[in-house]
């Protein structure tokens, strides 16, 4: 049985970088967000995530364009955040990508507050689950193959749409 909870649960990043400790509810990049930002930027973001985990000080720190892209994922992969100490499914968040955009009563915070290694843990979990639901989905398609006429529920294909069926 597929269990739907699971893959749409966030992956929760800790961060200090607002100040106190808090862990924010990262969801997977859409698709069509996946193949727009993350194709140039899916190996720096994840070697960055690495380093940071193993406190490797000699990483290649991004480039300006690239804190942009990794700033972008983020926006679109936090939607909550907790404490640090905290179960459950915190309360609504939202990063913005302008200074302007931030509303403490609406939960929006401007992403640029963060330290960039934090954004790039964040960005890194939005496209690693993205990618890894990517890879599922091709293993799937790639097992079935489906018939355009194989009459599975007893429509036969017809060339005017609103003509009688054939079903029985």
């Amino acid at each position: 049985m597929l269990d739907l909870s699971a893959l749409l649960a966030p992956t929760w990043v800790d961060s200090v970088g607002l100040g106190r400790p808090l862990a924010f509810g990262c969801v997977p990049l859409a698709p069509a967000d996946f193949h727009e930002h993350a194709d140039a930027l899916s190996s720096f973001i994840i070697a960055a995530a690495q380093a940071v985990d193993n406190g490797d000080e000699g990483a290649r720190m991004p480039n300006r364009a690239e804190i942009q892209h990794m700033q972008v994922i983020a926006v679109l992969t936090v939607r909550s955040v907790r404490d640090v100490d905290e179960d459950g499914a915190g309360q609504p968040f939202k990063f913005v990508l302008s200074e302007s955009q931030e509303d403490a009563a609406a939960a929006r915070v401007w992403i640029g507050r963060l330290p960039v290694t934090e954004v790039a843990a964040i960005a890194g979990s939005g496209i690693s689950r993205a990618m890894d639901a990517a890879r599922r989905a091709a293993g799937f398609r790639e097992e079935r193959t489906v018939v355009a006429d194989d009459r599975r529920d007893g429509e036969t294909i017809r060339d005017n749409a609103g003509a009688a069926s054939g079903a029985a």
